[in-house]
């Protein structure tokens, strides 16, 4: 034990760099330190989401009913809240083939698939929406004590916007400082 702790001592005093940062540095690769990592914020699904401006169907009622609705939206993906708070989604696309088919009184429950859309929370980590997000166009941020009550929607360019602004914050600290004068 002391000739390990006289190498240490030895080994600190000339080289106080760690050999593994040491050899990450000389590949070219700069590690965050623990210092670095704790000052980061914690991005949470609050700070990339929008409000909730999207139209959202009721699962009851059938194609042809909202087919008129949907075709007057530039919205291409829509979401369905489902009575037992779950959510799921269609794209106006599948829409118009339900009802080019001739299934205008089937209702969305039916259309739908079995899987429903992972929901999110708004104090939930930045990191777990994009996790979950998958596939999706969009997710719902709806509020923890009640499922049906949407809050807002995130996408993947939400979410790597949030990124991006958190990243030229810490690249540019001026940035993040209002300014005096």
């Amino acid at each position: 034990m002391i000739s390990n702790t006289i190498a240490y001592l030895i080994g600190y005093r000339y080289q106080p760099m760690p050999l593994f940062d040491l050899l990450a540095q000389q590949d070219g690769i700069e590690l965050p330190s623990m210092e670095q990592r704790r000052e980061q914020a914690v991005l949470h699904v609050e700070d990339a989401m929008r409000p909730p401006t999207e139209l959202v169907l009721p699962e009851e009622e059938t194609v042809a009913e909202v087919m008129p609705r949907v075709e007057a939206l530039n919205q291409m993906f829509f979401l369905i809240r489902r009575r037992d708070g779950d959510w799921s989604g269609i794209s106006k696309d599948a829409l118009r083939r339900l009802s080019q088919e001739g299934r205008g009184d089937m209702r969305l429950s039916a259309a739908l698939p079995n899987t429903s859309m992972p929901r999110l929370h708004p104090d939930e980590p930045l990191d777990h929406a994009l996790q979950e997000i998958g596939d999706w166009p969009l997710l719902p941020v709806v509020h923890r004590a009640d499922f049906n009550h949407l809050q807002g929607v995130i996408s993947l360019q939400d979410i790597l916007a949030a990124y991006h602004a958190a990243s030229q914050k810490l690249s540019n600290p001026f940035l993040a400082t209002p300014s005096t004068g």
